[in-house]
């Protein structure tokens, strides 16, 4: 099992616990949305993991050769109830697995690490939605960016919105840093691959842990 030592910036954001009741009848559309179109939680030929982080579970789908799907744990969606067997990431043997595991380890320890280098599957995407998570993989470490560059980056300077959707559709959190994408107001924006009732927390504190925000900001 991995346990991960204390990160100062991770310890300053408060993450709510993660909700072990039913979601609300009505939830909201962003968790609705990712619950119904951005995971391929039944994808054929993959293997599932959990990856217990400090700011909540992880689940990993992989096969042979990529990455398929990373998402936090959110109530109520199928992949914690309909399958409680998912092995721990560290007992993992497939290679592309086990490089997601080292980069995991080590990012939530702080360490400067890029994940750029573990293949994903954009196959799930239009073109333009994989053109725009290519340009999240390109955002460093310990920077940030706005919604309308990142538009201007895909060659799409007035899609800003449509930047905005296809970061909600991200298949891979973390490996795909759609956390670096905050508002052009100053604010974080929003976060739709983050759990609980306040995934802006998780967001903010992605974000301190990389010394891209303050990890003392009001969520």
């Amino acid at each position: 099992m991995n346990t991960l030592l204390p990160v100062n910036a991770l310890a300053a954001v408060s993450v709510p616990e993660m909700e072990q009741t039913p979601s609300s009848p009505n939830p909201s559309p962003g968790l609705q949305a990712l619950r119904t179109q951005v995971l391929p939680f039944q994808a054929p030929g993959c293997s599932l993991w959990s990856y217990h982080s400090p700011v909540g579970r992880l689940y990993i789908r992989a096969n042979e050769k990529a990455i398929v799907s990373v998402c936090w744990q959110l109530p109520g969606n199928a992949v914690n109830e309909d399958e409680p067997s998912a092995q721990c990431l560290s007992a993992v043997t497939q290679p592309v697995a086990k490089m997601l595991y080292r980069f995991l380890e080590q990012y939530f320890q702080g360490e400067p690490v890029d994940g750029a280098h573990i293949p994903v599957d954009f196959s799930v995407g239009t073109p333009f939605q994989q053109a725009v998570w290519q340009a999240l993989r390109e955002i460093p470490r310990g920077s940030v960016c706005t919604y309308r560059q990142l538009a201007q980056r895909v060659g799409s300077p007035k899609a800003f919105r449509a930047v905005g959707q296809a970061n909600g559709r991200n298949p891979a959190a973390l490996l795909v840093p759609c956390h670096r994408v905050v508002a052009a107001d100053g604010g974080l924006g929003g976060y739709m691959l983050g759990h609980g009732q306040h995934p802006l927390a998780i967001k903010q504190a992605l974000l301190a842990l990389e010394g891209a925000w303050p990890a003392t900001a009001t969520v």
